[in-house]
């Protein structure tokens, strides 16, 4: 299943939104269609608020059963037609946002590192992540070394704490797609990558999460740019895998529903070019991971 929030119609504002199940199959091309079919789950905002109800899946069983057995006059009010563009981030603020850096094996390699022992973690901030089609506006001190980092990203459905992996794999929810924007500049400036990675709205997150389910393992991962793919990995190349991720970090602090854990990025990143290559104004990053669809934005640099 997937499960998305979007913004309600005739509101240019997050502030009213819904949670929906999705009814729209991806396009031949494994992409989000530009028009998706939705069914709102009445009264709830976001799919973390979704997710904090336990009883949640039967909820959602529900409101598909309803939908089924109204009048198709009454359906066809029910369902909706949307623009894709108004798939807001399927969780509006997540309490954490995890990021584990160098956990695909071609990446490390293309970095010139070692396998590392455990995982290397940094946080964002909520406010980091943009809207899957939404364009991301880049202040002018920082348009010199934008770079691309499409990631698989889990979303928690249920409290994790000190978990083995079995337990924390029933902890993940579903996963959807991320776009870890990366100011190099800022990011090399000391040790610490958080104050490169978490720039105001500029990293893509969506289009929705797609319950674990119906995803599998093995999930490939492109990245491109203005068309021209850069980036094409598969989840199986992970040296950490989203089980062992969940169950580590459950060992530092508790990881409750809505939480989200980007897990890297695969080869192909523009800074490991040569020559380097950037985001540069205009830009359009897209990323598809097989089964979840696809999301694509557009990179606009603010004038000085």
């Amino acid at each position: 299943m997937k499960l998305g929030t979007i913004r309600m119609a005739g509101t240019d504002t997050e502030e009213h939104t819904t949670c929906a199940i999705i009814l729209s199959d991806l396009d031949e091309a494994g992409r989000t269609p530009g028009t998706v079919q939705v069914l709102p789950v009445p009264g709830v905002r976001d799919v973390a608020s979704l997710l904090a109800m336990p009883t949640w899946r039967d909820s959602l069983t529900s409101v598909y059963s309803a939908s089924r057995i109204t009048s198709h006059s009454a359906a066809r009010n029910t369902v909706l037609h949307i623009r894709r563009e108004d798939l807001l981030c399927p969780v509006l603020e997540p309490r954490k946002i995890i990021c584990v850096g160098v956990n695909y094996r071609r990446h490390i390699e293309e970095m010139g590192r070692e396998l590392p022992a455990y995982p290397t973690v940094f946080t964002k901030f909520f406010d980091a992540v943009a809207a899957p089609f939404a364009d991301v506006s880049v202040p002018s001190y920082a348009t010199g070394s934008i770079d691309w980092e499409g990631e698989l990203a889990i979303v928690i459905g249920r409290r994790v704490y000190q978990a083995d992996e079995n337990v924390a794999e029933e902890g993940i929810a579903g996963f959807a797609i991320m776009n870890d924007t990366t100011m190099r500049d800022y990011q090399n400036r000391t040790v610490q990558w958080h104050q490169g990675k978490s720039f105001y709205r500029s990293s893509g997150f969506g289009p929705w999460m797609t319950t674990t389910d119906e995803c599998g393992s093995g999930l490939s991962i492109t990245t491109l740019v203005n068309g021209v793919e850069k980036q094409c990995g598969n989840s199986a190349d992970l040296v950490f895998s989203p089980a062992t991720i969940v169950s580590y970090m459950s060992h530092i602090y508790p990881l409750n529903p809505g939480d989200v854990i980007a897990t890297g990025t695969p080869s192909g990143v523009g800074f490991a070019r040569s020559p380097k290559e950037r985001v540069t104004d205009g830009d359009t990053v897209e990323v598809i991971v097989d089964k979840l669809g696809s999301i694509s934005n557009t990179f606009r640099m603010q004038r000085s």
